[in-house]
């Protein structure tokens, strides 16, 4: 639905105005309250009526000013209507409409909820081996800069279905949770679930208290990230020679 702005209201009441003129000024010329008014609409969308002109007399002052009314009229429907298209030239969003075509083509793919800072390395290193993910992501700013980078993203809560249904989680084979709210993490699991039973979810978790519940949800894999950090770190430690490590 297209919202006239202030100046386009304006410029409608200007044509209604130029219009009421132009059909008065017709009318004292000595023509019918019909053929005045439909002589004036024509000439101001441009039909240029009547065909023989006889309505036309150039010697009338009255006739002269109508026609010359008509044509600042035509002009200012122009611009109104010239500016209501590019409205709907900015409604539509092309780069979404390719987002979403992409995204309604994915089969097998991983689904991301939502995009903080692992999960920028992990689409890095996913677009780099060319699988196929797409994210949900709530906040519209992160959104718009994803889709510029040309990152397949959904909009929405992933806790409701309608966002999971758009990225197509009944198709994906992985969901990655990496919310830091495990009870989040843990209601977006159930869903998906629900969605897709065999999906696989791998998701954060922010308290080992709550892995067990986590568990329950159906989630396959739990990971805390700051045991992998310290698993990391240890692995790299372990292998380091030791004259270094002095």
């Amino acid at each position: 639905m297209i919202e006239f702005r202030a100046i386009q209201r304006f410029l409608v009441v200007v044509v209604v105005g130029i219009f009421a003129f132009s059909t008065a000024a017709a009318l004292v010329s000595g023509n019918g309250v019909f053929v005045s008014a439909f002589w004036s609409f024509m000439n101001i969308i441009g039909a240029s009526f009547p065909p023989n002109n006889s309505l036309v007399d150039p010697t009338n002052p009255l006739l002269f000013v109508a026609n010359v009314l008509d044509i600042q009229g035509r002009l200012v429907i122009t611009i109104v209507l010239t500016t209501v298209f590019y409205q709907l030239l900015g409604r539509i969003n092309f780069r979404e409409k390719v987002v979403q075509r992409k995204i309604a083509q994915m089969s097998g793919h991983i689904v991301i909820v939502p995009m903080d800072g692992i999960a920028v390395e992990i689409t890095r290193q996913l677009g780099e081996k060319r699988m196929p993910f797409t994210v949900i992501e709530q906040d519209p700013k992160v959104m718009r800069r994803m889709m510029s980078e040309g990152i397949a993203v959904i909009g929405g809560d992933p806790e409701q279905p309608d966002a999971l249904k758009a990225a197509r989680i009944e198709k994906a084979s992985f969901l990655l949770l990496l919310d830091e709210d495990d009870v989040r993490n843990t209601l977006i699991a159930i869903e998906a679930k629900r969605l897709n039973p065999s999906i696989r979810v791998i998701a954060r978790i922010k308290r080992q208290d709550d892995i067990a519940r986590m568990r329950r949800a159906g989630i396959d894999r739990l990971i805390l990230p700051e045991v992998a950090v310290g698993d990391e770190v240890a692995s790299f430690l372990v292998k380091v020679p030791s004259n270094m490590a002095t």
